[in-house]
């Protein structure tokens, strides 16, 4: 998709939005592009996509190989996100426009009492 035109883009996510598919949109989030959550659910919104959903840019693996430590959101930049997270879901209706996080992003530094995170697989093995 990074290769794809945005004007192509568009065009593919209204279609299948107008033909009844469940569009889910991804965005890595970086310090390059973290400010634009509001922009990225609002585009979401107009092309007809149901989903947004933004991962936190971590460094390991591939990325940590091939990218500065500057593209990595610090915790003050995660904090934002999460709270540019929340204002966003309170403006769209979950039905129209469902806006999810990754749980890479942890929680909220200021909110020690407020547990994020995934299930314990080991608690499903039986």
């Amino acid at each position: 998709i990074s290769g794809m035109k945005t004007e192509t883009l568009d065009k593919l996510v209204k279609q299948l939005a107008a033909y009844g598919f469940t569009v889910k949109l991804m965005c890595s989030l970086s310090t390059e592009n973290y400010m634009c959550i509001d922009e990225c659910c609002k585009k979401a919104h107009e092309l007809g996509a149901k989903i947004v959903r933004f991962t936190n840019f971590i460094d390991q693996g591939y990325a940590k190989e091939n990218y500065e430590d500057s593209v990595f959101l610090n915790r003050e930049q995660i904090n934002w996100v999460l709270d540019e997270v929340e204002k966003q879901r309170a403006k769209y209706n979950p039905e129209e426009l469902y806006i999810e996080r990754c749980g890479s992003f942890g929680p909220k530094q200021d909110e020690p009492g407020r547990r994020f995170g995934c299930l314990d697989v080991n608690a499903f093995i039986f």
